[in-house]
This record gives structure tokens, C-alpha cells and sequence, in this order.
């Protein structure tokens, strides 16, 4: 039975629904922690276990006894608990951001590294069916190498602005760059192809006044271009654009293309090039569409995302266990910085004009060494006389007035406000 703490209970009680964690015979939750006593009364209801330990404070949480810790908390501050569990010799799942800083990213390399433990990052969008079966047909050589790929994640979450920050100037929402939240468009193109990015450029967008108005500060959606490790190059997109929620991908292969649609997130399109016909300019190509089956049909799961969350799960604890399929599947350490620090190299692209940065291998300490004592952010309490802009031209930062404005709608619950 392997024992579980949670570290964030908003976030955590929807993992725990979606992963079957409140009645799972291989695992069992011990302990829970969130500084807001309301979401630790709605984890308490929703479990119904007398056994679980719920506190406000991390400190007393991180004595209690469990063998692995699943972080949900803020995205931004998941490296710290991250590096700590795992000097601790606790195993990791780390449900959003990796790092904040490349300093941190080192750390938590080498800690997972020097102790051992299993680190998975549960980059979910990566385990939605279709991503299955799209990384399904890649392995087994049907797309051929890759040349190009695409991905898309919109999630316009202005309207709900007051609701997640609070109106509080330092929450992340309000100041992590435009690249930061990168890993729901590039994880999946590389999980797919199992390629890295070697180079990248960035752009950003402008700053929706409305979004302005409410205390953010950094551009609304940015984009990466990234040089692939194979030779090839893909495109990520993403952030607070004007359109009904999305994610969609793209893998151009030497022999064909696997794409996911706009606006039925769960079909896919495979075309395999046909053998060659004169004059046949069109219907070269064999399309298939088909929304692909879940990999498993349970009713006492809550879906999100299809049942993405429970293969994350099964991935972690069958990596803990030391299975080989549950390792091979996983997102490891390196792998969650792959995904990364394309968007955290970008955001340093887009400060210099959209010039072209290297992403380095975090496998390679010669490469880590280069980052070692980097703590540039966008998040002063870190960076301090360092801290990077947080959009490229900055000259100015939101009053204290749209802080007030933004709590005071959230305090009367008036979150959809135009």
C-alpha cells in the first residue's frame, strides 16, 4: 500500500476524484494540506476517511507519514516541496509547472537523482486517448520521423479573473510570463514524437485591457517556435484568446499526419500517404477519423479530460513499483523538463527581440552548470534587483486600484463582469 499526501486541496480533490485515489486498493491518502480551511472541509466531505490527517500548516504536514507527495498547490511553487520530498527519499507527482526559476530546475534534477525516487510531472493533456493513440501509431513507425508539429491550447480565463487571484497583486496569475503556462501545447508534441527542443524563439501578444483592468501584467497569449532535436520544428501556441476552449494537435510525419480536431477534442484524423499514382494529385492519401477508445470504462471514475488524470495516476504509482510499461509511459524528471524550458527559454527570446535561444538538456550537468545559480523570474520576492519585466516593453505596472476593483468583485461574487 503505497501512502499519499496531497499539498493542495482544490486542485488535489479533483485529481483524487479523476485517479480513483478514494478507493484504490494499491494506494491509500494520509494526509492533506491547503492553507483555505473551506477546501479542506470539501476534500474531508468528498472522501469520507476518518484516517486522513487534514491541516492548514506545511510544515506539520511534511512529518506526517506518506511515502509519496502529489502536488497541487500553486503552479509557481511546486519546486521547493518538490526538491524537499524528494531529499526526503519521497516519491513526486507534480501536477502543474515544474519550476519557477532554472536555479530551481537544477536543484530538483539532481536531488531526484541523487536519491533516487520516482518524479513523475502529470502533464495530463499528454494522456487524453487521442495523444495515446497518436504516440500509439508514432511508436509503431506509421507517421514515420517527425518534420513538423502544431499544438493550440486556449483557455480564456479573463472572465474568471477575480475568482482565481483574489484581487492579490503577487498571485501568479497576475505576473508569470506570457511562455510560463507552456507545457498543455508543447508536452504533448514531444511525449508524441519523443523529440526535445534544442532552439527556440518567442513572441507575445499585447495585454487585454480587460485583463489589465483587473491587475494582470504580462502579454495574453504567446507562441514558441521551436528547432527539434530530430531536425524538424513545431509551433505552440497559447493563452487568453477570444475563443470557446481548445487544444488541438498536429504531427506532420516523413509518411504522413495525425491531427486532432478543432472543435471535437476527441476525434482524430490520421492521413497515411498512399503508394505512388501518376496524375493522382488528389487522394493521395488514406484518411481515416475515428474518436479512439478509452483504454479503460469506469464508472465510479470522475472524468476530466477523459480519463487522462487515472492513466497519470497509473503511471506513478506503477513507476513507484518499479513496472516497466507504467516507467516507459511516465513523464520522468527529464521529460517534465523538456516540456518546460522551451517556454522558459522563450520568454528570454521574447525580451531580446524574438532572437533565437538555446534550450540546454538537463540530463547533461555540464549544461545544468550554466543554471546553477539562475534565479532570473518575473516574481520579485525571488529575483529581487534581477527580476525580468513582465512583458516585453514594460514601462508601467497596474495601481493598487485594480487589485481593489478585482477583490471586490471576487468578495461579492460578481466574477463575470462585462
Amino acid at each position: 500500500m503505497i501512502k499519499l499526501g496531497i499539498l493542495g486541496a482544490t486542485r488535489g480533490v479533483a485529481i483524487a476524484e479523476a485517479a480513483g485515489l478514494f478507493h484504490r486498493d494499491d494506494a491509500r491518502i494520509t494526509a492533506v494540506c491547503d492553507f483555505y480551511p473551506a477546501a479542506l472541509d470539501l476534500f474531508r466531505e468528498k472522501a469520507q476517511d476518518a484516517g486522513i490527517v487534514y491541516d492548514t500548516d506545511a510544515e506539520r504536514f511534511l512529518d506526517e507519514d506518506f511515502d509519496a507527495l502529489i502536488l497541487c498547490n500553486y503552479a509557481n511553487e511546486h519546486a521547493p516541496y518538490a526538491i524537499r520530498a524528494a531529499l526526503d527519499g519521497r516519491h513526486v507527482l507534480s501536477e502543474l509547472l515544474p519550476m519557477q526559476t532554472m536555479e530551481e530546475a537544477v536543484k530538483l534534477v539532481e536531488a531526484v537523482e541523487k536519491k533516487g525516487i520516482v518524479y513523475n510531472y502529470a502533464e495530463n493533456y499528454c494522456f487524453y486517448e487521442p495523444l495515446l493513440e497518436m504516440r500509439r501509431r508514432f511508436d509503431e513507425g506509421q507517421i514515420g520521423k517527425t518534420m513538423a508539429a502544431e499544438a493550440v491550447f486556449i483557455n480564456d480565463l479573463s472572465r474568471n479573473w477575480p475568482r482565481l487571484t483574489h484581487g492579490d497583486a503577487m498571485s501568479w496569475r497576475n505576473y508569470v510570463p506570457s511562455t510560463f503556462y507552456c507545457t498543455h501545447s508543447i508536452g504533448p508534441m514531444l511525449y508524441v514524437t519523443g523529440e526535445r527542443a534544442v532552439r527556440v524563439c518567442g513572441m507575445e501578444t499585447f495585454r487585454h485591457e480587460k485583463l489589465a483592468a483587473l491587475g494582470a501584467r504580462a502579454g495574453s497569449a504567446a507562441t514558441e517556435l521551436m528547432q527539434l532535436s530530430g531536425g524538424g520544428f513545431a509551433k505552440s501556441m497559447h493563452g487568453n484568446l477570444k475563443r470557446n476552449y481548445t487544444m488541438h494537435y498536429s504531427i506532420f510525419g516523413k509518411k504522413g499526419t495525425m491531427e486532432t480536431d478543432k472543435y471535437d477534442n476527441g476525434r482524430l484524423y490520421v492521413s497515411i500517404e498512399k503508394p505512388y499514382e501518376a496524375e493522382n494529385r488528389n487522394g493521395r492519401y488514406e484518411v481515416s477519423a475515428y474518436h479512439p477508445e478509452p483504454l479503460v470504462q469506469r464508472e465510479d471514475l470522475v472524468e476530466s479530460l477523459g480519463y487522462s488524470n487515472y492513466y497519470v495516476m497509473e503511471c506513478f504509482l506503477g513507476s513507484i513499483r518499479g513496472e516497466k510499461k507504467a516507467k516507459r509511459y511516465a513523464i520522468d524528471v527529464y521529460r517534465a523538463m523538456d516540456m518546460a524550458l522551451p517556454g522558459f527559454m522563450a520568454y528570454r527570446s521574447i525580451l531580446k527581440g524574438g532572437m533565437p535561444v538555446t534550450v540546454p538538456d538537463f540530463r547533461d550537468k555540464a549544461q545544468r552548470d550554466l543554471y546553477r545559480n539562475d534565479r532570473l523570474s518575473t516574481d520579485v520576492r525571488i529575483s529581487g534587483k534581477d527580476t525580468m519585466p513582465t512583458r516585453f516593453g514594460e514601462t508601467d505596472l497596474p495601481p493598487d486600484s485594480a487589485y481593489e476593483y478585482c477583490r471586490s468583485l471576487f468578495e461579492k461574487g460578481e466574477c463575470d463582469f462585462w
